[in-house]
This record gives structure tokens, C-alpha cells and sequence, in this order.
């Protein structure tokens, strides 16, 4: 680790948290039938509009997607009035409109929200997705890093520290990854999970 260590930035953990979510719900919603109504209300607004534009782009059934939220706030091309979003919700002359995943951002006040709660719209639960990613990351690891981060992991479980938990671990893992899996690195960047930081902890 020749320039020092790249620090993470928030935009880079949203697109990797796009990569792990954007196939899986672009699955889902391939899956529903015209009418069909979903919502998201875990997400933050940036992470929501990239997990938007990346869902338009992979389903074949003209889903819609959207953001609930208005300008500037919400790029107006993924956003969604609360009153247009009852519109898509009903029936067009007709005929049920295509299925329909909007993002709820937490905090966000909409003055139709009955309209859109858990009984007409079916609510996504993502799981744990920071310990999803994490597992993948690690997972990508070479060997010998890998065996050490693990034993690191481990000796955090056994004597729970307030500092880790799998957000943590998923910014860690990330920083590791965007420093090139540098050794040096994955000992610095134990900061990220609460530690005094430690060049030589992998040595």
C-alpha cells in the first residue's frame, strides 16, 4: 500500500448494494401480474433512484417503477407524486395497468398514504442485504486474506463489540476491496469496524 488508503465513500456502497439487490427484485417484479402493486420503504432516496433506473432496464413486462417523492429531491424521471401513484395503482380504461414497485423513502410524508399501505400494495421485505453483500465480498477474497478477516470475524463474535455489526462489516470489506485486497490495507481498515487501526494485523 504504496499511496495511502482510499477511503469509502457512501455512493460506493449504494452501487454495491445495487449489485446485490437490483437482480434480485428485478426478478420479483418480472414475476407479478399487470395490477400487481409492490413497495420498498427500507431505502434512502439515492439508493432507491439507482436501484430504479437499473430495475426499468432489466424487466421485459413495461413494470413501472418509481421513487416516491418530487423534484429535486427525486430526479423527476423515476419520481412519483402521491396522488399519480394512486393513478398507476387503478385500472386504465379498464384493464389492469403493468406491475408497479414504488420506493417509499423512510421519513417521506405523502397525504394519500392509505391508499398505498400494506393492504393494496405488497411490502418487500430485503432482509439483511449489508450481511448479504458482506458474505459476497468476503467470499471474493484471496485465500490467505480471507482465512485471516474470517478469524478477525470470529473472535468479534465472541466478545460482542458495539461497533460490529454486518453494516460494518459490508463498508469494512468494501474498503479492503477498493484498496486491491492490499494486506496493509485490510489492516488499516479495521476503523471501519470500531479498531484501532493495525498495518500489520494480517502480516
Amino acid at each position: 500500500m504504496s499511496t495511502g488508503l482510499r477511503e469509502l465513500l457512501d455512493s460506493e456502497l449504494d452501487e454495491a448494494l445495487e449489485r446485490v439487490l437490483a437482480p434480485r427484485l428485478s426478478t420479483l417484479l418480472q414475476s407479478r401480474a399487470p395490477g400487481h402493486c409492490a413497495r420498498i420503504t427500507e431505502l434512502d432516496v439515492p439508493l432507491a433512484v439507482r436501484l430504479s433506473r437499473r430495475i426499468r432496464t432489466s424487466v421485459s413486462n413495461d413494470a413501472q417503477v418509481h421513487v416516491l417523492g418530487e423534484p429535486p429531491t427525486v430526479p423527476s424521471e423515476v419520481a412519483v407524486s402521491s396522488t399519480k401513484l394512486i393513478e398507476l395503482r387503478n385500472p386504465a380504461g379498464g384493464r389492469q395497468r403493468p406491475p408497479l414497485l414504488v420506493f417509499v423513502p423512510p421519513g417521506t410524508q405523502a397525504s394519500a398514504e392509505d391508499s398505498f399501505d400494506v393492504a393494496t400494495f405488497e411490502e418487500i421485505d430485503l432482509g439483511d442485504v449489508y450481511r448479504d453483500l458482506a458474505e459476497r465480498l468476503l467470499a471474493e477474497l484471496p485465500e490467505e486474506l480471507r482465512r485471516g478477516v474470517e478469524t478477525l470475524f470470529d473472535a468479534l463474535d465472541e466478545t460482542p463489540w458495539p461497533y460490529d455489526d454486518t453494516l460494518a462489516r459490508a463498508r469494512y470489506l468494501l474498503t479492503v476491496q477498493l484498496n486491491d485486497a492490499d494486506p496493509l490495507a485490510a489492516g488499516a481498515a479495521v476503523f471501519e469496524l470500531g479498531l484501532v487501526p493495525d498495518f500489520d494485523l494480517f502480516a
